[in-house]
């Protein structure tokens, strides 16, 4: 398996490619193969390279004119994951690999932590960047340091053994391979910082972090699975597409919450508050917390104990209005559910099992 994704990758991943405001049409070429939007070798009419340049900006959301224009050109210009955009099938925006984790308590291991930050600022940074993935599923991650994780963490240069090779700042930024191999790679070159303008860690490592747990790209630009990395974002947050994507592998959950301090007071099973849901237009539109969507998907604006629910209506009272005219139309929609329709059929289970597939807020 590992000699297979590495075959993968070498074909696939970007080679330190250098681009420049005018792109020759060779480099262009070269970066459409290694993306996977253009087989020289295929005998299809179809597959020439207007047509492939047509599906990049097709991809990135760009007017379809098959020329390397300067729209084109500015986002071929731009550093990058060095996972390829086109593989396999789509489920909406997202995408998703073949396989997953086959368990939901995974382990990291950092086989070296580079040379730009102190060691603990990268372990506490990573760690931030997994906890992001793990407060809206059911995953969590834990770090060992006496055997091989699920995903190995590490800083190389050039040519590292893997088939996809760094070539210094700017290109290819990190890569990491697919369930259930799950290797991370950064590349040592690049001048890596938190909290400020640069090549953001934070950013990176939840990007790689959702390849290493089966998600590819997403063609929305502002997700964390867009592949083009525009600069530092000081409040970085997972969009609603790389969620979905995520909870369509492993479901939904909080193996680790957004927040240290979620409202207090969670239900046993089978406890229910008689008070009754926030009523009324909420005065805000957009929550107090970060963690109120999924506080309100999990029906605390209704079943947390009274100490909770007054925090609930203060702090999530867009979500909770939300999520109680959220219903489903069909009684058979619960078993739908569990049965993977939300994903396989998401557009017509959207609009009438809203609640079974957990699209209220």
């Amino acid at each position: 398996m590992y000699s297979l994704i590495v075959l993968v990758l070498s074909f696939l991943s970007i080679n330190g490619l250098v681009l420049h405001n005018k792109i020759e049409e060779s480099e262009a070429e070269r970066l459409l193969i290694n993306l996977g939007y253009y087989n020289p070798f295929a005998f299809d009419a179809s597959n020439n390279l207007t047509e492939a340049i047509k599906d990049y900006q097709s991809f990135y959301n760009l007017p379809k004119t098959g020329e390397l224009d300067q729209l084109t050109t500015e986002i071929m210009n731009k550093p990058r994951c060095g996972n390829p955009d086109k593989v396999y099938s789509s489920h909406g925006y997202y995408l998703l690999w073949h396989t997953k984790w086959p368990t939901k308590t995974l382990t990291y291991k950092f086989e070296n932590t580079g040379a730009d930050l102190p060691a603990k600022t990268v372990k506490d940074t990573v760690r931030k960047a997994f906890n992001m993935w793990s407060s809206v599923t059911p995953l969590t991650f834990t770090e060992v340091t006496e055997r091989r994780g699920h995903i190995n963490i590490g800083f190389y240069s050039g040519t590292h053994g893997d088939g996809g090779d760094f070539f210094g700042p700017g290109g290819t930024l990190a890569h990491a391979f697919y369930p259930q191999n799950g290797n991370l790679h950064f590349d040592e070159n690049e001048n890596w910082v938190v909290n400020q303008r640069g090549t953001d860690l934070l950013e990176i490592a939840v990007h790689e972090i959702g390849h290493a747990i089966g998600i590819q790209h997403s063609s929305i630009r502002g997700t964390i699975m867009f592949p083009t990395y525009f600069g530092y974002r000081s409040n970085l947050q997972l969009h609603d597409d790389d969620i979905k994507a995520v909870q369509a592998l492993y479901g939904v959950g909080t193996g680790g919450i957004i927040t240290p301090n979620p409202p207090t007071g969670t239900p046993p099973t089978g406890t229910k508050s008689t008070q009754s849901p926030p009523s009324g237009k909420c005065p805000y539109t957009e929550d107090k917390n970060k963690a109120c969507f999924f506080w309100a998907q999990h029906g605390y604006c209704t079943s947390a104990r009274s100490d909770s629910l007054a925090r609930m209506k203060s702090d999530c009272c867009n979500n909770c209005e939300k999520n109680a005219l959220c219903d489903n139309k069909d009684k058979q929609c619960d078993s739908w559910a569990n049965r993977g329709e939300c994903q396989k059929n998401f557009v017509w289970m959207r609009e009438n099992c809203s609640k079974a597939c957990k699209e209220c807020s």
